[in-house]
């Protein structure tokens, strides 16, 4: 029987999922002919048991079993921590003194009893003068308990971590008994999944107004498995790994006409169980299917990280670089003014590199400034995604000329003068919006999109007439061919205008309509 410690096998590659890890490690053995037996030591209790695999190159190798003994020893919490839990008890009885000791003033003068004290005049004095002193003597106590109960719950909750990190430590076994048919030096691959360990995707973004966008594609790597990854292959997997699962089996799913009632009455206490049962054969929760809970990982890659990682089992974060991509883009600068002043710039950008990007933060660089934190979404080779970029504050929106009219009674022919039921009220909204571009640099042409809407009838009775924009109205105007009015959702009144604006310019863009509704009616809006 060989004995190992896992130190003398040092783990060689790292396959990192997002919720665990798989683990490789190569034991070089010298074995003799015959049934051998190799027990790897101190290995991590977070091992899946049901995860272990050993393979190997010896083609004459038989193996028989691969066997994982778990921990059976419980490690004594570290007596700093136990002085630390102790410390913090001791704090809190001292708090509720002190703030027994500060309701005690505030309320003795209140028990100040003239029947029952000799000089109630010169009591109430006493108590006045000693109360600014001891109250303030007893607050300042009290804010230093307090700071210290601080400090030691900071301590109390490091030294947990670092316990809790020792109990799922490294005191773990796993033997593999196999054959051979020679002696000599086998090697052996023992491969298992581990807990405790995840990535997360992280992106710096460094865009330009000219349209380029270089992207450095990052991940962030967590780990408290027990055993520190040293030098090690790092793989990054998108996959979903699932240990012993086995495929869902169907359950039949069956429909019947509800039977009718039963009668109430003598007749029915005469009914025996099983007419009571035949009377309701299929329960009622058969009648629907069972809800299964589906992800769909629509993008599944890996990652290998160039060069050895280390990552040590302390659960904080640690980065490594996958990649840098530079990608096509196309700049819009976004203004909702009837929500805000502000000219949000967003990038179109199109993944035309050979490599997944999976949904994660993203902090922004605008001409290499830093300008917001953003959500880079998943997007595969070939997609095209939007990203914001913040707010451009070369861009004045402003909002002037709101107009909100009650035009009164409006009659359209002769003879509705005389038919109340056809006669209407109307009323006039309108608005301009003026979008400056206070860029001096001839150069700095920019793609503008204006978002605004009107509002949508729910009622047939009530009518929307819009006059502005042009090209929403149905009239034969002619509109300004610099700019495009195109509706976003035509049933929520949501619509865009879109023009280009260069240096030092400025656009005014108008929105007029008119609300006709029955003169006996009044209207919501």
């Amino acid at each position: 029987m060989v004995e190992l410690n896992a130190v003398q096998c040092p783990i060689n590659n790292v396959i990192l999922y997002q919720d665990r890890a798989q683990i490789d490690r190569n034991l070089q053995v010298d074995v003799t002919h015959g049934q051998n037996s190799v027990t790897l030591k101190n290995l991590t209790n977070a091992i899946d048991r049901d995860s272990l695999k050993v393979t190997t190159t010896t083609s004459d190798l038989l193996l028989f079993d691969v066997i994982f003994h778990p921990s059976t020893s419980k490690r004594r919490e570290p007596e700093e921590l136990v002085k630390a839990r102790n410390a913090h008890r001791l704090l809190v009885i001292e708090k509720d003194v002190l703030l027994h000791e500060i309701e005690t003033l505030n309320n003795f003068g209140t028990t100040i009893n003239t029947s029952q004290t000799a000089d109630p005049a010169k009591t109430l004095e006493n108590y006045l003068n000693i109360l600014p002193g001891r109250s303030l003597n007893a607050h300042t106590k009290l804010l230093d308990v307090e700071t210290q109960m601080e400090v030691v719950q900071e301590q109390i909750h490091d030294l947990e971590q670092e316990y809790y990190r020792c109990q799922s430590g490294a005191d773990s076994s796993v033997e593999i008994i196999f054959s051979v048919q020679s002696t000599g030096l086998v090697m052996l691959n023992l491969s298992y999944m581990v807990n405790d360990a995840s990535w997360s995707p992280l992106y710096d973004v460094r865009a330009s107004t000219d349209g380029t966008m270089e992207i450095d594609y990052r991940a962030q790597v967590w780990q408290s498995t027990g055993e520190d990854w040293n030098a090690v292959s790092l793989i990054l997997s998108t996959s979903t790994p699932s240990v012993g699962s086995e495929i869902p089996t169907l359950i039949p799913s069956k429909v019947q006409i509800k039977p009718p009632p039963q009668p109430r009455g003598p007749q029915m206490r005469m009914l025996s169980k099983a007419a009571m049962s035949d009377a309701s054969a299929v329960p009622e929760a058969a009648l629907f299917c069972a809800n299964v809970s589906v992800q769909n990982h629509t993008l599944s890659s890996s990652f290998t990280i160039d060069g050895r990682t280390t990552v040590a089992s302390d659960n904080k974060e640690h980065k490594v670089s996958i990649r840098k991509l530079t990608l096509d883009s196309t700049m819009k600068w976004i203004c909702v003014p009837t929500q805000s002043e502000r000219a949000y710039l967003q990038s179109v950008v199109t993944n035309d590199s050979d490599a997944p990007l999976l949904h994660g933060d993203a902090l922004v660089f605008l001409d290499g400034s830093f300008v917001s934190r953003s959500v880079v979404p998943e997007a595969a080779p070939g997609a095209s995604f939007d990203l914001s970029l913040g707010v451009d504050k070369h861009i004045k929106v402003s909002t002037h000329h709101q107009k909100d009219h009650y035009n009164g009674i409006v009659s359209k022919g002769i003879l509705e003068r005389f038919n109340t039921d056809a006669r209407t009220q109307s009323r006039t909204k309108s608005a301009t919006f003026t979008v400056h571009n206070t860029k001096q640099n001839k150069a700095s042409n920019m793609n503008v999109v204006v978002r605004s809407q009107i509002p949508v009838s729910v009622d047939e009775r009530v009518k929307v007439v819009i006059k502005e924009p042009s090209q929403l109205a149905d009239t034969d105007s002619q509109p300004d061919p610099s700019t495009k009015a195109e509706w976003i959702d035509k049933f929520d009144g949501t619509f865009s205008w879109s023009f280009e604006l260069g240096a030092n310019q400025s656009k005014d863009l108008q929105i007029d309509y008119d609300l006709e509704w029955p003169e006996d009616a009044q209207i919501l809006l």
